[in-house]
């Protein structure tokens, strides 16, 4: 479970959070997981760096960019960037992302994270959320024997 997670509000905007998770990311790649609370520190969802990246583009795709010359598509492109990021991230939240116990085995984290299609699953007790854990920190987990060549 990693528990030095990127936490943001959820009337936090897009920016601030992307801003977060790229800060992040620059000391571990695979840090590209941000919880979204409630004013009141209650959990809300995440925003990935996926998630953030498909929802660029909707919105880039909403604006019918196909046909224009390549110097209206950058600044249409900008322009569709600085609106988008400019929402709260409670806008743009993954709502429906497993949350397990600290005391949940391994296999019903990864039969959650497989059930709901998400590679991330939020920890949490007590109404709190304690940290998250990653696909990859499942695979790390994996028990492989060695193979002799």
């Amino acid at each position: 479970m990693r528990t030095d997670i990127v936490t943001v509000r959820e009337s936090e905007s897009l920016r601030e959070v992307a801003l977060g998770l790229r800060t992040a990311m620059k000391a571990q790649p695979d840090k590209a997981c941000a919880v979204v609370l409630s004013a009141e520190g209650e959990f809300k969802g995440v925003v990935t760096a996926w998630w953030l990246l498909l929802y660029m583009e909707q919105a880039v795709q909403g604006e019918a960019l196909k046909g224009k010359a390549a110097r209206d598509f950058e600044e249409t492109f900008r322009t569709v960037c600085r609106k988008s990021l400019s929402r709260r991230a409670g806008d743009a939240l993954e709502r429906d992302v497993p949350v397990v116990k600290p005391q949940d085995a391994l296999s019903t984290v990864l039969e959650a994270m497989l059930s709901s299609r998400r590679r991330w699953a939020v920890v949490m007790e007590g109404g709190k959320v304690l940290g998250v854990i990653a696909a990859e920190d499942l695979f790390m987990q994996m028990e492989l024997d060695e193979i002799e060549g």
